[in-house]
């Protein structure tokens, strides 16, 4: 097992993979994450996401105050996106 270039968990060395249920070494398998999220490796929002064969893919996780705006966030530092500006009643 090891990390691919885009932040994903190889996992292409396990068998077993593909039934739905995290057994052996597997990580994850299909939508059973065996209880992980994105604030588990390290990240603070986000989702985590099972890719196949049976690995974490890391790239919807975010980090809040990196300055670049990730999946469940509408802002980070300076960085505002979908915000037009602020509406008072």
């Amino acid at each position: 097992m090891q990390c691919t270039s885009l932040c994903k968990l190889d996992m292409s060395s396990c068998t077993g993979c593909g039934n739905g249920i995290v057994e052996g070494t597997e990580l994850c398998d299909g939508p059973d994450l065996a209880g992980a999220n994105c604030e588990g490796p390290g990240f603070d929002s986000g989702t985590l996401i099972c890719d196949s064969p049976c690995g974490l893919d890391l790239s919807q996780c975010g980090t809040c105050g990196d300055s670049q705006v990730a999946p469940g966030e509408v802002c980070d530092g300076s960085a505002v996106t979908g915000l037009v500006g602020c509406l008072f009643f």
